[in-house]
C-alpha cells in the first residue's frame, strides 16, 4: 500500500494532477497519505478525497448482489 500511494503521488506531480482520491475499508492509506507524503514540498498541489463504505457497512466481495 505505501509503495502505491508513493507512486501514485509521484506519477500524479509528474503529470501535474492534482486531485487524488483513495478507496479504504480501513482508512490506513489515506492516514499515511497525509503522515507521510502531504506535507512534502514536492506534493504541496495535490488534494486528497478519502472515501469509505458507510458506517457499519462493508465492502462486498460479490459484485453481482
Amino acid at each position: 500500500m505505501k509503495e502505491c500511494l508513493q507512486e501514485a503521488f509521484e506519477r500524479s506531480r509528474d503529470e501535474q494532477i492534482t486531485k487524488i482520491v483513495i478507496f479504504s475499508a480501513t482508512g490506513e492509506g489515506p492516514v499515511f497519505a497525509l503522515q507521510e507524503l502531504l506535507g512534502r514540498p514536492e506534493y504541496h498541489e495535490i488534494e486528497l478525497t478519502a472515501v469509505t463504505p458507510p458506517v457499519n457497512r462493508r465492502y462486498r466481495l460479490d459484485s453481482s448482489r
